[in-house]
């Protein structure tokens, strides 16, 4: 009786452990590979959803190389309307141009500093202009080239937009004012009116004001400044019609 109890306690014993063993294994095996599975299955789905994306891009690779290639069209010319420096021989042929163009007289030009707009930490050159038209007018012959505000200053990984206005007087009739802003909205390069005023003359029927325009640079992006070639002839005769020879008599040879 007491052999049978201790075989039957035996078996109990072996029977608990085996559950034991089997309770542990599938705690600490099958579960962790489940999870590890499941994490694996989760990797596959993500590396899978990159894939197709891979995919699809590599079949849309032509779209995106004609966007990539408008995108470029419209940024140079975007870029092409800004100088990529500014002259002081550039701005008063403008000036120039539209007296012509406008029959609109100017009879003073004043330069204001120039403005980085993109910004505020950025110190502008040192150069700036606080002359009128008739001291610029006065260039200097020895000067291989006029002077400028140049791009040295900016760096190709920078994208800094500069504004320079002049402030310039002007007479005009009606007609002549409406000219003179179909021309500037018409003008190759990026410039704007900021301000202007006018008032009637009644001595002589014409407008008189001031206006503000506004010049724009962008350095390295912009299109290089190229100066009108002109050429003046030379002559030896008396061109200015100063000089008059003396009248030489007969009787002064004699």
């Amino acid at each position: 009786m007491t052999k049978n109890r201790y075989s039957r306690e035996s078996n109990l014993i072996i029977a608990f452990f085996a559950i034991l063993i089997l309770v542990v294994s599938y705690q600490f095996g099958y579960m962790t590979f489940k999870d590890k599975a499941n994490e694996i299955n989760t990797e596959n789905a993500a590396n899978m959803e990159m894939l197709e994306e891979l995919n699809n891009r590599t079949d849309n690779e032509g779209n995106y190389l004609e966007e990539i290639k408008n995108m470029k069209t419209e940024i140079d010319e975007i870029s092409h309307k800004y100088d990529a420096s500014l002259t002081q021989e550039r701005i008063l042929l403008f000036v120039m141009e539209l007296e012509e163009h406008a029959d609109m007289t100017v009879d003073t030009v004043t330069f204001e500093d120039i403005v980085n707009l993109t910004s505020t930490n950025k110190a502008p050159p040192e150069e700036t202009m606080e002359e009128t038209l008739d001291e610029l007018i006065e260039f200097d012959s020895e000067r291989e080239e006029p002077s400028s505000w140049r791009k040295d200053y900016v760096t190709r990984d920078e994208l800094s937009l500069y504004s320079l206005g002049i402030n310039i007087s002007y007479k005009s009739d009606y007609d002549g004012l409406k000219k003179a802003i179909d021309y500037m909205n018409k003008y190759d390069s990026k410039v704007n009116i900021r301000s202007f005023t006018t008032a009637f003359d009644d001595t002589t029927g014409y407008l008189t004001g001031s206006m503000i325009i506004d010049f724009y640079m962008l350095p390295e992006y912009g299109r290089e400044y190229i100066a009108p070639m002109i050429n003046v002839p030379l002559g030896v005769d008396d061109i200015f019609g100063t000089i008059e020879p003396p009248e030489i008599l007969e009787e002064d040879i004699n």
